[in-house]
């Protein structure tokens, strides 16, 4: 969820440079795309931008970002930024979809040891009565020990 919230931000904001938005309406109107956490953080770098800082350096100043991204955002020419922004954007969905394919590899045996240990306890809970039920008529001599 983290990355995927951040790419959405990302976009809205790589959106929002193209199309001239001054930069304080425009990290405050994308912080609506974000989730609580990711949003108190972005928090500071809107109060960033309205106290005159890049928008580029602003975002990198929040922590949200690896060290390599936030570099990548620092290094980044006012011209480059709405394309450099979809491209951190197009990295946090490809990472999402790897945690998530990830999760799912994980989980997966998880839950298949999960459904055989239940068909477990039904099969034993269906035949056990059945065996004593033999049993019974083992010892009454109506049947012949196998």
């Amino acid at each position: 969820r983290y990355h995927r919230d951040l790419a959405a931000y990302l976009r809205a904001l790589a959106i929002g440079v193209q199309a001239r938005i001054p930069e304080q309406e425009l990290v405050a109107a994308a912080r609506g795309v974000l989730g609580p956490v990711l949003s108190t953080g972005m928090l500071c770098a809107q109060l960033d931008v309205e106290g005159g800082t890049p928008l580029a350096d602003a975002l990198a100043s929040t922590g949200l970002f690896s060290r390599t991204d936030a570099a990548k955002l620092r290094t980044m020419a006012p011209a480059e930024l709405p394309e450099g922004l979809k491209r951190l954007s197009e990295e946090n969905l490809r990472l999402a979809d790897y945690y998530a394919r990830r999760f799912v590899v994980i989980v997966e045996p998880a839950m298949v040891l999960l459904v055989a240990m239940v068909v477990g306890a039904l099969v034993f809970s269906i035949f056990r009565p059945l065996l004593s039920v033999v049993d019974a008529l083992t010892l009454m001599g109506l049947t012949s020990p196998p």
